[in-house]
């Protein structure tokens, strides 16, 4: 089908059904690497940690789903929050809320800016006192997946990062962020202004150059939710990924459906323990099929640690967990 490039005051977007010019649009995806590398912090628990296997989750998966794995779902809710937006001015919902934005913003901040930096003295080694801001980083091409409303692009944006994009496979949810955009004050950031907001799945991505940090605040959760292909479409997921990060750069998810030990596992399971499908690179088959190969795209870096606490029936844990991973290779 033809390209339908649409256009607003406030940036432009380009829906993945009809194909797309932006400067990170193809069709199809490249800079898909492979790197057998091993350069990342030792994870804390993850060799304990183990991973269900691939029959595990297709047994488990009907019981795990819900209708917020379904794109009509979203496409229903963000079309609702527009309405909202255009009658009452309403913003939508944050999702996670928004302590949890601000702690993944300032997180992401003091990482990159510490990696870029060279400064990075690993695991627990940020610091939370003081503004957070992107410094070095504040050049690297930014994406958020599933950015909805885009709120989580306006807080990277008041902490430096100057080249962003987010995309979401709802077209309401990101015509909602464009619109947001479009009444922001006049003093508001030139960079936040010149945030590209393009209609993709994240599974099914046309973004082809790869990004240096990819940002994530409830996307995997959703894809993992659905109804009847859950664990199919988070092995899909990982290889997306590996294929969006560029070697070297970030990937910082939050997420309230998995532990920080689980993400950890998910991503960086060593070959010994992953499966045929697990998360890695890519390799062909003689047929030219795409299969994954055992090793793991990604070293973990960092998580947050200033999460409330809570404790319950002898166990403890957060509501929610923010992982930050680093993309195996070199520059």
């Amino acid at each position: 089908m033809l390209l339908e490039r649409k256009k607003s005051s406030c940036s432009e977007y380009w829906s993945t059904l009809d194909g797309g010019d932006d400067p990170h649009a193809m069709d199809g995806l490249e800079g898909g690497h492979h790197d057998n590398g091993h350069h990342g912090a030792a994870p804390p628990a993850a060799e304990e940690a183990g991973a269900a296997s691939e029959e595990e989750e297709e047994e488990e998966e009907e019981g795990d789903g819900s209708e917020l794995g379904l794109q009509s779902h979203w496409d229903d809710v963000y079309a609702h929050e527009l309405a909202l937006h255009r009658e009452h001015g309403e913003q939508g919902e944050i999702w996670f809320g928004a302590d949890v934005q601000e702690t993944m913003a300032d997180f992401t901040a003091r990482l990159a800016a510490a990696v870029a930096g060279g400064t990075y003295a690993g695991p627990g080694s940020l610091g939370e006192r003081g503004r957070p801001d992107a410094g070095g980083a504040a050049q690297w091409d930014v994406l958020d997946v599933g950015c909805g409303n885009g709120l989580l692009l306006h807080a990277l944006a008041h902490r430096g990062f100057q080249r962003l994009t987010g995309t979401d496979y709802s077209e309401a949810g990101v015509q909602l962020a464009c619109d947001l955009l479009a009444r922001l004050p006049a003093a508001a950031s030139p960079a936040l202004r010149a945030a590209a907001l393009l209609v993709d799945d994240v599974l099914a991505s046309k973004l082809a150059a790869p990004f240096q940090l990819v940002t994530d605040k409830g996307t995997l959760d959703a894809v993992g939710l659905h109804p009847t292909q859950g664990a199919a479409r988070r092995r899909a997921y990982r290889h997306a990924m590996a294929h969006l990060v560029r070697p070297g750069g970030l990937l910082v998810i939050t997420s309230c459906n998995s532990t920080t030990d689980e993400l950890i596992a998910e991503f960086t399971m060593p070959p010994s323990e992953a499966t045929p499908a697990s998360n890695g690179t890519l390799n062909e088959e003689e047929n030219g099929s795409e299969v994954y190969c055992c090793d793991p795209a990604f070293d973990y870096v960092d998580h947050v640690r200033s999460y409330p606490v809570y404790h319950f029936g002898g166990s403890s844990g957060t509501r929610v967990c923010t992982v930050a991973f680093k993309r195996r290779g070199s520059h």
